[in-house]
């Protein structure tokens, strides 16, 4: 399947009204509670199963031009539906506090000290999709990603280089750079967002003309399970996702014993397969394609030979970035902070890390939990 067939266009949605007042949100960090991304399981995302009467409506505009969808909020956290029929798309609203920006940016200041100037230290806040497809009735319902992140990389110290991976997907709205019926970005997205990174890290990069392009189709994500909402479930998409070509590459998997909770309660012997996994049609863990979900650490060893080694510790919005990296780096360490549990300045030293990658949604940024684990594998003697 050639390039251009893989690009789907996207449905811009029309503006109704102009100018209107955003409302305060009294506790933009209530959604997260609900709705937290970071808690989402690949066992059981294949069989979502909502529960209409759970639901709740707070209240549901109807554009009355003609404009071809309404908005209305459902589900866990107050999932923001815009239904427009077959294109109709579904994303969680967005909450900002500035002092736990601060601590955030401590944090990776925190990794960059420790570190010291032989590795070098960068950071990836990914916006949701709220930031770029949210109309203006829903506007009241959120905040802005792209300001909040702004102001988190005001804060960081000169040892930590910013990835500002905005601009590159800004420019790009118009395809399918994000999921209309899952929480994540799409693999397109993750493509411009890696283009960004290596260009700023001065590492090769490789165009999609030099990847194979692979389908999943009739995929319905999380935002149905999260929402319970017909009108996602009605409205399945292509997932699109790209393989390279040419690169020689090994992956060994390192996966978690979990117990009560998903708390690790130890590790299994390392195994080599695939970094990609194939979905069938139909299925609702095709993100799961890329490494297979996040309860596992992953080495990638390529023919690069540039004396480059790259370490993403991410959440699960990282999953996609690594796949368009084979051709940048020699080797790539893939760690999910939410499992690994030794302490992190060792194994990067021991594996001779020269890049740190520390990419996430830009929710993660303003959550406790996501703090205190990153802060707490600087610590670990496990």
């Amino acid at each position: 399947m050639s390039m251009k067939n893989c690009f789907v266009i996207m449905i811009a949605l029309v503006a109704v009204s102009m100018g209107q007042a955003k409302a305060q949100i009294v506790d933009p960090f209530a959604f997260i509670d609900a709705f937290n991304p970071d808690t989402v399981l690949s066992s059981y995302i294949d069989t979502p199963t909502p529960d209409e009467d759970e639901s709740i409506v707070p209240m549901q505009f109807k554009a009355s031009n003609n404009a071809g969808y309404s908005v209305y909020r459902k589900g866990r956290g107050g999932i923001i539906i815009v239904d427009q029929g077959a294109r109709t798309r579904a994303f969680q609203p967005f909450g900002s506090n500035v002092e736990r920006g601060r601590i955030y940016a401590n944090m990776v200041k925190a990794y960059a000290d420790s570190l010291g100037p032989k590795v070098k230290v960068y950071n990836m806040l990914i916006p949701e999709q709220v930031a770029y497809y949210c109309p203006p009735e829903a506007q009241q319902w959120t905040s802005s990603p792209q300001a909040a992140i702004r102001k988190i990389y005001a804060n960081l110290p000169k040892n930590v280089t910013s990835i500002d991976v905005d601009s590159s997907l800004r420019n790009h709205v118009e395809e399918d750079i994000y999921l209309r019926t899952d929480h994540h970005w799409a693999p397109l997205g993750a493509f411009y967002a890696a283009r960004k990174f290596a260009q700023v890290a001065g590492v090769p990069f490789r165009n999609l003309d030099s990847y194979d392009c692979h389908v999943v189709h009739n995929f319905v994500g999380t935002m149905y399970q999260f929402s319970g909402a017909t009108a996602v479930k009605n409205a399945p998409e292509d997932f699109y996702y790209w393989t390279p070509k040419g690169v020689s590459h090994t992956a060994t998997f390192t996966r978690y014993s979990l117990g009560k909770g998903r708390e690790v309660t130890g590790e299994m012997e390392p195994i080599q397969q695939n970094f990609f996994l194939k979905y069938p049609d139909g299925s609702a863990g095709a993100y799961c394609t890329f490494m297979g979900g996040d309860d596992r650490t992953v080495v990638v060893k390529t023919n690069v030979n540039n004396g480059r080694r790259l370490c993403i510790m991410k959440d699960s919005f990282g999953n996609a970035l690594p796949g368009y990296l084979f051709y940048s780096f020699e080797e790539i360490h893939v760690v999910d902070y939410r499992y690994f549990y030794h302490n992190i300045l060792d194994y990067l030293r021991k594996n001779g890390i020269t890049d740190l990658l520390i990419a996430g949604c830009s929710s993660f940024a303003f959550s406790p939990s996501t703090i205190n684990k990153y802060e707490n594998l600087l610590h670990t003697h496990k």
